[in-house]
């Protein structure tokens, strides 16, 4: 009986992120509907992908505009999303069941210093996050320098940035660098992909099984100022924390 758990649990932690890549398509293509409404001096790209020192890194949607940069991250998620901006992992609850998710104001401040590099010379204006939910998220998260908006939201935000830094001409220098660092190859894009899918995978597995994800330490449950949770037992060396 414990082989067929294990067995029907390990099938669940691999074609859970097939389910979620689907979701998460569909969210993006409701906020590329939403961006695209935006007015003529708003340029809108979308799954941008960018050179990084550690490999590739890819945004959502990406608008280029007078009044800054902003970049974009879309999860289309349900249930309760809890977290802090500094935090390494949020938690997602749904009908009392939780889920650990990568931080995704960290996630974007990736995206952000990809773009930095890319428009090197060129910074004339401020470069803006937002992380947009779907609907069927309840947001309890606090954070004081990211936008965490629902995806209907997105056009209202990026309106209420209302300060020219450059102009029109100005904004297709910007828009030629993009293009120019952007990956078009698919066989790299493949890669990015199963990449990220077999580091979620992997990372869901070794917790189940009781190991950090980062070292391979074990994980010893503990009390914390905010309750239980597991911690790598090469703590302060690994300071890797996962919410039972």
């Amino acid at each position: 009986m414990f082989i067929i758990i294990l067995i029907a649990f390990i099938a669940f932690l691999i074609f859970r992120p097939s389910l979620a890549n689907r979701k998460g398509k569909r969210g993006e293509n409701a906020a590329a509907w939403y961006l695209h409404r935006l007015p003529s001096d708003y340029v809108v790209y979308s799954n941008i992908m960018l050179p990084t020192n550690y490999g590739t890194t890819q945004i959502d949607h990406l608008v280029v505009s007078p009044y800054g940069a902003f970049v974009i991250e879309v999860k289309n998620m349900q249930g309760i999303i809890s977290g802090h901006e500094n935090s390494e992992s949020w938690t997602q609850n749904i009908y009392g069941h939780k889920y650990e998710m990568r931080n995704p104001v960290k996630q974007n401040m990736a995206h952000i210093i990809a773009l930095k590099s890319v428009f090197k010379g060129l910074m004339k204006m401020p470069i803006v996050s937002i992380v947009a939910f779907g609907h069927e998220a309840r947001l309890n998260v606090s954070v004081d320098n990211s936008a965490i908006v629902y995806i209907s939201q997105l056009t209202q935000v990026i309106k209420q940035h209302e300060v020219v830094y450059i102009d029109r001409g100005e904004v297709s220098k910007y828009c030629a660098a993009i293009e120019a660092a952007n990956i078009q190859d698919d066989d790299t894009r493949k890669a990015h992909v199963s990449n990220v899918s077999s580091y979620v995978r992997d990372r869901e597995i070794a917790i189940a099984n009781g190991h950090c994800p980062q070292c391979d330490g074990n994980l010893v449950l503990r009390e914390g100022k905010y309750g239980q949770f597991y911690g790598c037992s090469n703590y302060p060396h690994c300071r890797f924390t996962h919410k039972p």
